[in-house]
């Protein structure tokens, strides 16, 4: 018996007023004008943020910002030399990249609102990005990628879903250009892809799927 993950899309599909939106940018120390890519979860290997980072250079704009979400700590208190590269890539990012700290999983979705894009290029066999699909409930476009049960929950017709091969930095880089470049048709594609996991997997639906499944 399978029954895929409940999920509160209500609490991430609130609406963010102009005001406060403002407000945290201020608080971040982000620009009105700048366009906010946002990636949200821990700092390691597997979860594609030297990939991303790769890409924010490669781009060679100075209208974006990387907003990272979370703790920026890598979680232990020795250091390897993923976390070395990671530190000399923040470096080189400099301003284009921000740091959050710690967030409460009760206000993250201010964050999602915030943003104009989540990239979570997952490079793991990831079971049910948690991740993902806050950022198609919160109606922002998604850039991920065809990682483990991924697929299972994101649909290709209203997200970008990218392979995990030797091309995904330049395949990161261009998926952000094609978002940017086309702003109407992912607002579009966001509203879509918003509406189908709140038909999916919202929690009444969780509910309601595994009582039919015991029946």
């Amino acid at each position: 018996m399978i029954v895929k993950n409940g999920f509160d899309c209500t609490h991430f599909a609130q609406e963010f007023p102009e005001k406060e939106k403002l407000a945290l940018r201020q608080k971040l120390g982000i620009a009105p004008e700048k366009k906010i890519v946002m990636f949200a979860g821990r700092i390691v290997a597997a979860k594609g943020i030297a990939e991303l980072t790769q890409a924010i250079e490669k781009l060679n704009r100075d209208d974006i910002v990387l907003m990272v979400v979370g703790a920026h700590n890598f979680g232990t208190g020795q250091t390897s030399g993923f976390q070395e590269e990671m530190k000399r890539r923040f470096k080189a990012l400099g301003e284009k990249v921000c740091f959050t700290g710690y967030v409460p999983y009760n206000e993250i979705w201010k964050y999602y609102k915030l943003a104009d894009m989540a990239v979570l290029p997952s490079i793991w066999e990831e079971p049910a990005g948690l991740t993902m699909i806050e950022a198609c409930a919160a109606g922002i476009p998604l850039i991920t990628t065809r990682s483990g049960g991924i697929p299972e929950y994101i649909k290709g017709d209203y997200s970008i879903l990218l392979s995990k091969d030797e091309d995904i930095v330049n395949d990161i880089k261009k998926a952000i250009d094609e978002v940017f470049y086309n702003p109407e048709l992912w607002k579009d594609k966001a509203k879509k892809a918003q509406k189908y996991v709140s038909e999916n997997f919202e929690t009444v639906y969780f509910y309601n799927s595994f009582y039919t499944k015991l029946m």
